[in-house]
C-alpha cells in the first residue's frame, strides 16, 4: 500500500481533506493493481493546553509582573492577554482572580484559550511609625505630639490612610520633671499595617525667681527678717512645694556703719 499523504504526515485543520491509497498486489501474475483509492477525512483544530499555576502571595505595593504573569502554553506560538495587565497595582485581598487569553499564532490549526484564570493573594505592606522625642518645662502645655512614616509605596502618603494613627503621653501640666513615654496607636488601613515606635517626652525643671524684699533698721539694731518672693511657682503652688527653700542674708551686722547692704538670696533646691 502506497499512502498519500504518506504515514506520519501531519495534516492542517481542515474538513473533507483527501486520504488516498495506492495497492500493488505481490502477485502482479494473477491481480491487478488498484489506484487511487480515497478515503475523506476532517482534521479539527486542537486546542492548547494553557498552564498556570496560582502565583505566591505578594505584598502590597508589588506591580504584576511575569512573575505571576506567566502562563505557557505547550510550546503553541501565540499571544497572551492578561487581565489585570503587567504593572498593574492590586489592593489588599485574598483570592483575587487573574485571568489571560491566549491567541495562536497559527489561528487556523489552532484554537485560542480565552479566560484562563488562577487567583492571588495580595497582603498588607507595614507602615513604620516613628515617634519624635519632645521636651518642655515644668507647667508648661505638651507640645504637639508628632511621628513620622516609612514604608509607603509607589509614591503614596498619609492621605490615603483610612484611619490615622494618634500620639498620647501620660504626661500632663502637673506632671513631675522627668522622661514619659510618647506611644502612638490606633492606626487602620485597608492596605497597610502599622508598627509603632515609642517617643519620649522629657520634661525639665521650670525657673523660679526669687528676690528678697528691700528692708531697713536703725544703727545697732538687729536684723529684721528677711521676707523672699517668688516668681515663676506653677499650678497654683506656693513655696512649701520647694524641697529646701533659698535663704535671705546679708553682710550688715549690729556694728555695721549706717549705709546701704545688699540682701542676697541663695541655697534653694528642688
Amino acid at each position: 500500500f502506497t499512502y498519500t499523504p504518506a504515514l506520519g504526515a501531519v495534516l492542517n485543520a481542515g474538513v473533507n481533506q483527501i486520504l488516498s491509497v495506492d495497492f500493488t498486489p505481490t502477485d502482479a501474475t494473477n491481480y491487478n493493481s488498484v489506484l487511487n483509492k480515497t478515503a475523506q477525512i476532517t482534521v479539527n483544530k486542537a486546542t492548547p493546553t494553557i498552564t498556570w499555576a496560582n502565583p505566591a502571595a505578594i505584598t502590597y505595593g508589588t506591580l504584576l509582573s511575569a512573575i505571576q504573569l506567566n502562563a505557557t502554553s505547550g510550546g503553541v506560538a501565540g499571544t497572551y492577554t492578561y487581565s489585570p495587565s503587567i504593572g498593574t497595582l492590586l489592593n489588599v485581598g485574598v483570592n483575587q482572580t487573574l485571568s489571560v487569553d491566549f491567541i495562536p499564532t497559527n489561528g487556523a490549526n489552532y484554537n485560542a484559550v480565552l479566560g484562563k484564570t488562577v487567583q492571588v493573594a495580595v497582603t498588607k505592606a507595614t507602615l513604620s511609625v516613628t515617634v519624635d522625642n519632645q521636651s518642655r518645662t515644668y507647667g508648661a502645655a505638651n507640645p504637639t505630639l508628632t511621628f513620622n512614616y516609612t514604608g509607603f509605596v509607589n509614591g503614596e502618603n498619609l492621605s490615603v490612610i483610612n484611619v490615622q494613627p494618634s500620639a498620647t503621653t501620660v504626661a500632663s501640666g502637673s506632671t513631675p520633671v522627668g522622661s514619659y513615654p510618647i506611644t502612638v496607636s490606633g492606626g487602620s488601613d485597608n492596605n497597610y499595617d502599622f508598627a509603632y515606635s515609642t517617643g519620649t517626652l522629657a520634661i525639665t525643671k521650670a525657673t523660679v525667681t526669687a528676690t528678697a524684699t528691700s528692708a531697713s533698721r536703725v544703727y545697732g539694731a538687729a536684723n529684721p527678717g528677711f521676707v523672699i518672693t517668688y516668681a515663676g511657682l506653677l499650678n497654683a503652688e506656693n513655696s512649701s512645694v520647694l524641697d529646701t527653700p533659698p535663704t535671705a542674708s546679708t553682710l550688715a551686722g549690729l556694728a555695721s556703719d549706717v549705709g546701704t547692704y545688699p540682701i542676697t538670696v541663695s541655697g534653694g533646691a528642688d
